[in-house]
């Protein structure tokens, strides 16, 4: 008979032998399907004319594809899926296994080198499994083991009973079904690098315009998200980037408004950190007598300190003439 859409056949054979005794033989013939695999319990029942019965049950597992890995958590599969992280979870990574696993391993990769990790650095146990006709696994490889920037790839392998070794990596797949589970990642926590070049905090200019030019700087930075507001408003800039460089030039107006104005750049990275950089409180299109004071100041002191000696001295000299004229 046909046991799961042809996916399983079971076939039974009996040869009868002399002196009244039957020989059969039973055949079980699985397709090969990922989903098949399992723990199989097959039960022989048989009665003879008289009416005797007899039964006999066997046990059997069917593990041609091996393990299905898994992330287990949201951040795990949050952080695999963007690549790009400013801050490393403990991962968490399931394995199925129709056979009871016997030994397990997990290593990092970090800048071409690989390092196998003691127990005391992930945490492996197996899981309560109600119906027992698989074994699941889990992986808690703890966030200690990613303290520097940089790229990481975490391998998770096993052997089970039958001496089948397998990791997340290698495991099986085709075009319906992906057993495996890469975990790759960079750590990436530091801001992008923001300068503005041709005006600075309370300057006065006395242009109607200014050329400003804007360089942000990151191994990883997102250039979609690369905005200049001027005075609160969003500006429409032509950038030059690449994957690690944005350039933007940009003419500042003075459009009626001549103090007190603000230049905010705002830009992230891929790992989504976040810069801001503000020149703020200077002017455009400032009169004489304001350029003249900011850029002279030192100057104009000398001359008023000068003047206050004059004065002083033209004083005392007459108080001198009026006392002298007294006597």
């Amino acid at each position: 008979y046909t046991i799961w859409e042809t996916k399983i056949q079971v076939e039974i054979i009996h040869t009868l032998l002399t002196r009244g005794l039957a020989k059969m033989y039973i055949m079980v013939k699985i397709t090969t399907l990922y989903d098949v695999d399992d723990i199989y319990t097959l039960t022989v029942n048989i009665t003879d004319l008289a009416g005797n019965s007899s039964d006999q049950t066997i046990t059997f597992s069917v593990n041609r594809f091996g393990s299905t890995f898994m992330l287990k958590d949201e951040a795990s599969k949050e952080l695999v899926k963007n690549f790009y992280g400013n801050r490393i979870p403990d991962i968490k990574v399931s394995e199925i296994n129709v056979n009871k696993l016997s030994a397990a391993k997990v290593s990092v990769i970090y800048d071409e080198d690989v390092t196998d990790l003691s127990e005391k650095q992930y945490e492996y146990q197996e899981k309560n499994n109600e119906r027992k006709n698989w074994y699941e696994y889990e992986y808690t490889i703890k966030s200690d083991n990613f303290k520097n920037e940089g790229q990481y790839t975490v391998t998770v392998s096993s052997t089970n009973e039958f001496k089948q070794t397998i990791s997340n990596r290698n495991a099986y797949k085709d075009k319906k079904i992906d057993r495996t589970c890469p975990i790759s990642f960079e750590y990436d926590k530091t801001e992008p690098e923001v300068k503005i070049t041709g005006v600075k905090d309370g300057e006065p200019y006395g242009e109607t315009e200014k050329n400003v030019t804007i360089i942000c700087n990151d191994v990883n930075i997102d250039a979609k998200t690369f905005e200049v507001l001027f005075d609160e408003k969003k500006q429409e800039v032509k950038a030059d980037a690449d994957s690690v460089k944005i350039e933007s030039k940009i003419t500042l107006k003075a459009d009626g408004k001549d103090s007190n104005r603000k230049l905010e750049v705002v830009v992230y990275d891929k790992a989504n950190n976040k810069t801001v950089k503000t020149v703020k409180d200077f002017s455009l299109n400032a009169n004489w007598i304001v350029l003249l004071f900011h850029y002279n100041w030192p100057l104009l002191v000398g001359i008023g300190a000068a003047l206050a000696v004059l004065a002083g001295l033209l004083i005392f000299l007459k108080n001198k003439k009026k006392k002298n004229a007294a006597e």
